[in-house]
C-alpha cells in the first residue's frame, strides 16, 4: 500500500510541473512576463529543475532584472553545469551588470564556439579595455550613435585616477589619487538622459546673475521636457558621416 501511495502521489507533481512550464511559456510568448516568473518559481518548489531556472534567468533578462537573473542562472548551471542555455544566459546577465572579465571566463566555458559567441567574445574583451584603460573608439562610437534614435550605446564606462572621498570642510568630492597629466582622461559614462530637437528652449541671454541664470536655463529645459513628454526628435541626432565612410578613410 506505501508503494501504491508514492507512486499515486508522484504523478500528479510530474503533471503540474509540466503544466506549470507550458502555462509559463505562454506567458512569456505573451510577454506576460511577471506571471510567467509566477509559473517558474511555483513549478520549481515542486522540483528544483535546471531549465526551468533558465528558464527564469531569460525572463528576468526581458524585465532588467539582472542581478536576478545571475542569480537563477548560476543556481541552474549548479544543477546542470553544461547547461548551454543557462551558460549563455549567464553570460548576458553579466555582460549587463558590465562584470566584463567573467562575462568572457562564461563565454568561454560554452561546448562549441559560433560566428555569434566570437563576435560577443570581441564585444565584451572591448568594453573590459574601455573599463580598464579608458580605450575608446571614438569614431566609432560617433558613427554608432548617428545609426539609431535615440543612440544606444553598449560601451562601458570608466573611472580614471580620481575618487570620490570626504573633503575636510567641505563635505563629498572628487579627488585625484595621483599627479593628472594633460590630456588624460579622468571620467567616461554615458548620459543619465537625452532630450534635444527643435522645442529646446533657447538659453537666457541675460548673464548678469550666472547663477540665477543657470537655475532658469535648467527650469524651462525641464518644463520643455515635460511638456513633451520626453518625445524624441529627428533632427536630435543628424548623420555625423555619410555612408561612403570606410574604416580606412577615417580622420
Amino acid at each position: 500500500m506505501y508503494g501504491l501511495l508514492v507512486k499515486n502521489q508522484s504523478k500528479p507533481r510530474s503533471r503540474n510541473i509540466g503544466d506549470l512550464q507550458r502555462r509559463g511559456n505562454e506567458q512569456f510568448n505573451r510577454k506576460e512576463y511577471v506571471s510567467a516568473i509566477d509559473s517558474c518559481t511555483q513549478a520549481l518548489e515542486l522540483e528544483p529543475d535546471a531549465v526551468l531556472l533558465s528558464n527564469r534567468v531569460q525572463v528576468h533578462l526581458q524585465l532588467k532584472q539582472f542581478g536576478k537573473a545571475l542569480e537563477c542562472a548560476e543556481m541552474a548551471l549548479k544543477l546542470d553545469a553544461g547547461n548551454p542555455k543557462a551558460r549563455f544566459r549567464q553570460f548576458k546577465a553579466l555582460n549587463a551588470t558590465r562584470s566584463y572579465e567573467e562575462a568572457c571566463i562564461s563565454l568561454k566555458m560554452l561546448s562549441r564556439a559560433t560566428a555569434e559567441t566570437q563576435e560577443l567574445s570581441r564585444r565584451t574583451r572591448q568594453r573590459l579595455e574601455e573599463q580598464r584603460y579608458g580605450r575608446y573608439d571614438v569614431i566609432g562610437i560617433l558613427q554608432e550613435a548617428s545609426s539609431t534614435c535615440p543612440p544606444y550605446l553598449d560601451h562601458s564606462d570608466y573611472v580614471g585616477p580620481v575618487r570620490v572621498t570626504e573633503i575636510p570642510g567641505k563635505g563629498r568630492g572628487i579627488v585625484a589619487t595621483k599627479e593628472i597629466g594633460e590630456g588624460t582622461l579622468i571620467l567616461c559614462s554615458k548620459a543619465f538622459a537625452l532630450y534635444g530637437g527643435t522645442n529646446m528652449p533657447p538659453m537666457s541671454t541675460n548673464r548678469t546673475n550666472a547663477t540665477e541664470a543657470a537655475e532658469i536655463d535648467i527650469a524651462r529645459i525641464t518644463n520643455t521636457v515635460v511638456a513633451n513628454s520626453f518625445a524624441i526628435h529627428g533632427d536630435l541626432w543628424p548623420p555625423l558621416f555619410s555612408q561612403q565612410t570606410t574604416q580606412e578613410n577615417r580622420p
